[in-house]
Order: structure tokens, then C-alpha cells, then sequence
């Protein structure tokens, strides 16, 4: 089955707090893990970034094999975050 993402980061966006005067961590987390895996499998890696202020359809969590979830107590927080990722969990059955 073809996903139209290879990996879906969810996290809340008061969580990708600067570093000194730099971007934030989930950003630089991103484009760290998107480097490695291009560098492995030596293809573009297709990312998708949902946030707590993301309108997307829990749809979206289907689109994918792999769903990185950055969990904190705003993540457990936020309806809309974990309800997508329990549709992961669901859809990948």
C-alpha cells in the first residue's frame, strides 16, 4: 500500500521553543531525522507537521506508516493531538 507521507510529526507548537536565537527543537528535531533518513535510503523523505493549531482531518494519520507523536503534558492536553494519534493506532490495525 503507497502512503502519501513516510512520517508524520504531531507535537504541540508552543513545545518548538527556540534554542538561544535559533529555530526550535521539533524543528531542528525534523530536519535531523529528515537528513538521516534521506541520507539512508537515499530518496526524499516525505514529512508531514501537525500541530495543535493544524487544520487537518484525522484522515491524515492514515497517509502514513510511521507517526512520531512528541508527547508532553500540552500534547495530553490537546483533543485534537491525541485523538489523531488513537486514529493512528486504530488505522494501522
Amino acid at each position: 500500500m503507497g502512503y502519501e507521507y513516510d512520517v508524520i510529526i504531531s507535537y504541540v507548537k508552543s513545545d518548538d521553543e527556540p534554542i538561544k536565537a535559533g529555530d526550535g527543537w521539533v524543528t531542528n528535531f525534523h530536519r535531523f531525522l529528515s537528513t538521516l533518513l534521506d541520507q539512508i535510503s537515499r530518496e526524499t523523505t516525505k514529512f508531514l507537521l501537525i500541530n495543535d493549531e493544524s487544520s487537518v482531518s484525522t484522515d491524515e494519520y492514515l497517509k502514513t506508516p510511521i507517526l512520531v507523536s512528541i508527547i508532553s503534558p500540552q500534547f495530553v492536553r490537546s483533543d485534537q493531538l491525541v485523538k489523531g494519534a488513537e486514529f493512528f493506532c486504530k488505522g494501522s490495525r
